[in-house]
């Protein structure tokens, strides 16, 4: 039951965030995406007032990070860097895969009082599902075909 009441909130919250203009669908995806996490791990309300909180730092240092890959990214692309230049890039992007992995490794340690191993082990996991639920989605909305049997989620039981 639990399966069908997270696939019918996943398909209308999905719905919603595509129908919105690009700011609005980031914020219904860091919504959704939320949602989905919160009822994966079945939190309560005490660890959710623990765990968003660190969950939400995480994310910005994230979102943070990659906006700097993408602008690396857009740099080489270009074309009219020297190749000391791209050394250097290429330097500031490796220091930056690093401390991307620390910033990982801090977040799930620091979830582990919260979450105990066992879920942050499935937390690990859920963003690559919540991912791939949402592009089976894209998929059936373009008409693409079902999406791949993949175990649970939307629309399958």
């Amino acid at each position: 039951m639990r399966n069908i009441s997270l696939g019918i909130i996943f398909l209308f919250l999905s719905a919603a965030a595509f129908a919105q203009p690009k700011e609005n669908r980031k914020e219904k995806m860091e919504e959704l995406k939320k949602t989905f996490i919160k009822e994966k791990l079945a939190l309560t309300e005490s660890e959710e007032a623990k765990f968003w909180p660190i969950f939400d730092a995480h994310e910005a240092k994230r979102k943070e990070m990659r906006k700097y890959m993408r602008q690396n990214k857009e740099k080489m692309d270009k074309g009219d860097m020297t190749e000391e230049e791209l050394k250097k890039n290429i330097d500031e992007v490796t220091a930056k895969r690093i401390e991307e992995a620390q910033a990982d490794a801090k977040f799930l340690k620091d979830c582990l009082p919260i979450l105990g191993a066992k879920r942050v082990g499935e937390l690990l996991a859920l963003e690559d599902e919540f991912r791939r639920e949402l592009m089976d989605e894209l998929k059936q909305r373009r008409g693409d075909g079902p999406p791949p049997h993949r175990g649970e989620g939307p629309g399958r039981e």
